[in-house]
């Protein structure tokens, strides 16, 4: 059979419910994949298993791309778990928030922070995430307004830049169909020509101030900034947040500084300039594996101070700052 036709959809369709109804993404991903293969075999669960883990996990997890994703996205999560359990958050929003009273700036100080940690569409949340939590819950603004803002300047970003991972991306597909095309022309310069058209990320970057400054929440949103303005509540009553906010303990809060945030991420960004400098870097383009290179052992770095800060410290002990790491 050379399609589906109708068929060809009821895998998309149960992983969506799956998802909905189990909050599970990998579970539901995974039993999407699985209906799918189901059709090409016919319906024979045990060649689907076989077809399942032969042809699609293992040969997938093989994949020198989809490898290094993972052992990046292993430096980021340990990076991140650091960053969330050494009490800099709570630190920082609390110095942040006696010298910036105003909500509206502290809103556009998370745009702007979107915006200036473009390396990595997955670092932009995992990093502003973290920080900005615990100051827009000061602030009495909606964690629903702060997912939002990150969201609009993550992938709508770094989409945008042409010397890292999307960029590199998206210029080898332009690369491969001039070649095919024949087309005279090099890939970075119609990805720069080419960039007055990104409608989408322009106008997602750029109306997050619009709707800041004028203050235009409406449906949801405004419910949820109503919600925080008059209760103080962070979540509805019936809501079931993917994951949980990490509770500091008050001791390590009491001897936390804002220091274990802000340095760490300059560390980062350091880092990850000065080992693709060498490739012309932000100039140039960089491969896709140069960069998750460089960006894992940036988090490496990164994760490395937040251990050596939380020491000096005595936020943390050694052993249980690898526990938080691993």
């Amino acid at each position: 059979m050379d399609h589906f036709g109708f068929w060809s959809i009821i895998p998309p369709i149960i992983a969506i419910i799956m998802v909905l109804l189990t909050r599970s993404v990998i579970v539901s991903l995974f039993l999407g994949l699985f209906s799918g293969i189901l059709l090409l075999t016919s319906f024979h669960p045990i060649s689907s298993l076989k077809k399942l883990l032969g042809d699609y996990l293992y040969s997938t997890v093989a994949d020198e791309y989809n490898a290094g994703i993972l052992i990046l996205l292993v430096f980021i999560g340990g990076f991140v778990a650091l960053l969330e359990n050494s009490g800099g958050a709570k630190a920082f929003a609390n110095r942040f928030i006696s010298g910036a009273k105003s909500r509206i700036k502290i809103q556009l100080a998370a745009w702007f922070s979107g915006i200036i940690i473009f390396f990595s569409e997955m670092g932009t949340p995992l990093i502003v995430g973290p920080i900005y939590e615990s100051l827009f819950d000061k602030a009495k603004i909606s964690r629903e307004k702060l997912a939002w803002i990150i969201d609009s300047t993550a992938s709508p970003v770094s989409v945008m830049v042409p010397f890292i991972g999307w960029g590199v991306y998206i210029m080898g597909l332009i690369d491969t169909e001039f070649k095919r095309l024949s087309i005279d022309m090099s890939s970075w310069d119609a990805f720069m020509v080419s960039l007055p058209y990104f409608i989408y990320p322009v106008l997602a970057v750029l109306i997050v101030p619009l709707i800041i400054l004028l203050k235009l929440d409406f449906g949801p949103m405004e419910s949820a900034e109503d919600r925080i303005m008059n209760s103080g509540q962070i979540y509805w009553d019936n809501a079931k947040p993917l994951r949980e906010s990490v509770e500091v303990d008050k001791d390590v809060e009491n001897k936390s500084k804002p220091i274990l945030i802000w340095l760490p991420i300059v560390i980062l960004i350091v880092s990850l300039f000065t080992l693709l400098a060498p490739k012309g870097f932000p100039f140039q383009s960089v491969e896709g594996k140069d960069f998750r290179i460089a960006l894992s052992l940036s988090y490496f770095f990164a994760a490395i101070s937040i251990i050596l800060l939380m020491l000096f410290y005595k936020v943390k002990t050694i052993s249980q700052s690898l526990n938080i790491y691993t």
